[in-house]
């Protein structure tokens, strides 16, 4: 009871994705998550968990300035995935075209010599 008397609660984006990951990846019940968070109903956990799968990740939970940090966060996560995402490109590449050059020199050291 002393839940509902709480005046309304702004919840972070990092509250709201601890919560999901224990309903999403730890397989506790949204019912029991909510009420240990001391949340005004289960339907608010319920909520937070469809506009994250349906927006896909943390941006849904976001709401303004006081989320500020997690975006600069999340901002930074991006850029290094595509950094790394280039680089990992960039290998890809570079290694067939060396497996590409040692069957050129294996084929070459083959073939019998011509006079």
């Amino acid at each position: 009871m002393d839940i509902l008397d709480k005046p309304h609660t702004y919840y972070s984006a990092q509250f709201k994705l601890e919560a999901i990951n224990r309903v999403l990846v730890n397989h506790e019940a949204a019912y029991s998550v909510s009420l240990e968070l001391g949340l005004k109903s289960q339907g608010m956990l319920i909520n937070w968990i469809r506009s994250y799968k349906k927006k896909t990740g943390i941006m849904s939970l976001s709401r303004g300035k006081d989320d500020e940090p997690v975006n600069k966060e999340l901002e930074k996560l991006k850029k290094e995935n595509e950094e790394l995402r280039h680089q990992n490109l960039k290998l890809t590449v570079e290694n067939a075209f060396i497996k590409k050059l040692d069957a050129l020199v294996q084929k070459r050291k083959n073939q019998p010599k011509q006079k």
